[in-house]
């Protein structure tokens, strides 16, 4: 074992780490977005990435993120939750190997947790419960409304956010979506 970050900093929860195709090591936490390129760690607090700064304290932050291997960017999302689900966030941001983007796409505000890249390259995002997916190539931006509120007799049930985007061998999104109602979220659908 080594310890890689010391510091009151680094008591944070730990969301996700992945390389990307440069061989950096990306870590997102509770608070920030983090990166290691072998001899230094670079942390990227949300006013770095073009976010906002977080607006209630009581909220629960998280960042999720996922380095693309066609592009070599790294996309990081941003969502807060309270005892009823998800209420919110800042957005996505991308990292295109010199600054963050995004602060003004389609997709800059909101509950961001799943990202994906499709084998063409296109980026997959869930904002709240909607589905965005993005083509580099072209910058063009195509969004997939949820489906119709889930039935309920006592209309308590509803798309909270989109958790996961899994895609199949043809490219195809299975998307999972928290299911909330009452107090709190506590199951998914797919």
């Amino acid at each position: 074992w080594m310890p890689v970050g010391t510091g009151d900093d680094w008591y944070r929860a730990i969301n996700w780490g992945q390389n990307d195709r440069r061989g950096r090591f990306w870590l997102a936490t509770s608070e920030d977005v983090r990166v290691f390129d072998g001899q230094r760690w670079t942390v990227y607090h949300p006013e770095d990435m073009g976010m906002r700064p977080p607006e209630n304290e009581e909220l629960i932050h998280d960042f999720h993120l996922r380095a693309m291997q066609e592009t070599g960017w790294v996309w990081a999302g941003a969502c807060e939750w309270a005892g009823p689900g998800p209420v919110g966030g800042r957005g996505v941001r991308w990292f295109d190997g010199k600054t963050w983007q995004g602060t003004d796409s389609l997709v800059s505000s909101g509950c961001a947790m799943a990202i994906e890249e499709d084998p063409s390259g296109r980026v997959w995002l869930g904002l709240q419960a909607v589905v965005w997916r993005y083509d580099p190539a072209s910058g063009d931006w195509a969004r997939f409304a949820p489906p119709d509120d889930p039935p309920d007799e006592n209309e308590r049930w509803r798309y909270g956010a989109v958790t996961d985007i899994t895609l199949d061998a043809a490219g195809d999104p299975w998307v999972t979506i928290l299911l909330c109602g009452g107090a709190s979220c506590d199951t998914e659908v797919l």
